[in-house]
């Protein structure tokens, strides 16, 4: 194919036997797209049918875990510290999705210019911010959590003008 075709969000497919030559199949985000080419570049990208009724499924299963979640974490922190179940969760991650990853043939280690990214991510979402929140937990009523806790990038701002002095800008 062309350059273009090939470089398509960097995610094309092999082509499949048979296949016409200006059909190509990508994914993106986890979703089928079809992408219709006239030879010279890709004109148009349209989502698979199929992939607007699954996302929908998906985001309310994730929505429906995100509230049962909440709830069960302050049952949790009834017999363990906020920092024992922030390391309990993430040791009951690591040891699910690092066979899953390995078994799926994606498990790799991180290029070496990445470790200093994930290192703030983990120490502060996964660390800061899970401690904190399970700090909070203990505080004040779940559904209260939930709402400060997930509202926190709508502080971000205010709080940076108001207290930083910076500057509002679009």
């Amino acid at each position: 194919g062309t350059p273009d075709q090939e470089q398509l969000l960097g995610l094309l497919l092999p082509r499949r036997v048979g296949m016409e030559a200006t059909r190509l199949e990508a994914w993106q985000g986890g979703h089928q797209h079809r992408a219709q080419t006239d030879g010279s570049g890709i004109r148009s990208l349209k989502p698979s049918p199929h992939g607007h009724t699954s996302g929908l499924f998906l985001l309310l299963i994730v929505v429906i875990i995100w509230g049962i979640v909440w709830p069960v974490q302050k049952v949790i922190l009834e017999s363990l510290s906020p920092l024992w179940m922030v390391a309990m969760r993430c040791i009951i991650s690591a040891a699910t999705l690092l066979p899953l990853m390995a078994i799926l043939g994606r498990l790799r280690l991180p290029n070496r210019g990445d470790i200093p990214i994930l290192l703030s991510i983990s120490l502060l979402h996964m660390v800061g911010f899970a401690t904190l929140t399970a700090l909070g937990l203990e505080l004040v009523p779940a559904g209260r959590s939930v709402v400060l806790g997930y509202t926190v990038s709508l502080w971000v701002i205010p709080c940076a003008v108001l207290f930083l002095g910076e500057k509002f800008t679009v």
